[in-house]
């Protein structure tokens, strides 16, 4: 019964995620959304029930997630046409085969961050900027695990195309095999850099959650910047 209740949780909670996604400006908040709810309640069993933590989470996050939405959707299109210009001139000359190096370089960044972006906006309160470093800042602590989640989820995506039927679950299954790694790294964060004097309670109805600052992560980051 317990994971047929899993089961069904996923299948709800992607179905919030696609419908929530399709303005396309609004798929970072809902992947907030799809993120928080999924490692919250459907595999911690915590939290108020699917339903109301995924809403109100998208509706907390979709001012900042709508924004960082944007700058990613334009991110991707200068790295779409980046990548397309060096695949037609690397075989020209030395140039060109480094422009393609540079290319994928830049790709591989875009996407690693992109990983990690739901889920430090579902545990920090940052600006923009810090949540994109942050991202960043994890996404390169383990960079062979980073490439590996940004494999799965090229895989995912592909077997949607072959099977699209896949997509009624493929969402809150992909959260499920990259949770734990994730949040390892966060807590490792926290506790290694004493953050949990500096947190900040914010009381709900049956639950806390955890609010951190820009200051504090900036402080740490430039910490370990300086060793």
């Amino acid at each position: 019964m317990k994971i047929l209740e899993t089961i069904a949780n996923m299948l709800i909670v992607s179905f919030f995620w696609i419908v929530c996604s399709i303005p396309i400006v609004t798929i970072i908040p809902a992947s907030v959304a799809l993120y928080h709810t999924s490692n919250k309640i459907i595999f911690n069993g915590r939290g108020q029930g699917v339903m109301k933590d995924f809403f109100n989470t998208f509706k907390d996050n979709i001012l900042i997630g709508v924004k960082i939405n944007l700058i990613y959707l334009i991110a991707t299109f200068f790295v779409f046409v980046g990548d397309y210009a060096a695949i037609q001139i690397y075989k020209w000359n030395i140039f060109g085969l480094l422009y393609l190096i540079l290319a994928i370089i830049v790709t591989l960044v875009y996407a690693v961050s992109l990983i990690y972006i739901p889920a430090v906006i579902s545990r920090f309160y940052l600006k923009i900027i810090d949540t994109i470093r942050l991202s960043l800042f994890f996404a390169f602590q383990n960079i062979f695990i980073s490439i590996l989640n940004v494999i799965l989820l090229a895989f995912i995506v592909l077997m949607i195309e072959v099977v699209p039927l896949v997509l009624v679950i493929a969402p809150a299954l992909y959260v499920d095999l990259t949770r734990i790694g994730i949040e390892k790294k966060m807590q490792k964060f926290i506790e290694d850099n004493n953050l949990q004097d500096n947190l900040k309670p914010v009381e709900e109805e049956n639950d806390k959650q955890e609010e951190i600052s820009s200051t504090d992560i900036n402080s740490r980051l430039a910490r370990k910047k300086s060793k």
